[in-house]
C-alpha cells in the first residue's frame, strides 16, 4: 500500500529510491545524452545534470554497502552499475 502520493513529478522521470531519508530519482535525457541524478525531496530537489550514463533507468538503494544501483537502457549500451552513495546523499 502506497505511503506517499505526490502529483508533480521529474520530467523524464525513469526510477526512484528514498536512501537514508532522501529521495534519489533518476531522469533520462534521451539516447546519446547523459542522465541526471535528483537528491532531495518532492517539491525540494537538486539537480545533478548528466552525472548518469544515456539511458538511465531504475535506481534501487544498497545500504550494507552504501551504494546506489541503476542500469542503462539502449540495446548495445545496457550497463549495471553502482554509485557511491555518500557522494549524492
Amino acid at each position: 500500500m502506497p505511503t506517499d502520493l505526490h502529483d508533480r513529478q521529474i520530467a523524464r522521470m525513469q526510477g526512484a529510491v528514498v536512501a537514508d531519508g532522501q529521495w534519489v530519482v533518476t531522469s533520462s535525457n534521451g539516447e546519446g545524452l547523459p542522465g541526471d541524478l535528483w537528491v532531495g525531496s518532492p517539491g525540494a530537489f537538486t539537480r545533478h545534470r548528466g552525472v548518469l550514463p544515456t539511458g538511465a533507468e531504475d535506481i534501487t538503494y544498497l545500504p550494507q554497502r552504501r551504494q546506489l544501483w541503476s542500469l542503462t537502457e539502449w540495446p548495445g549500451r545496457r550497463w549495471v552499475y553502482a554509485i557511491d552513495a555518500d557522494r549524492w546523499l
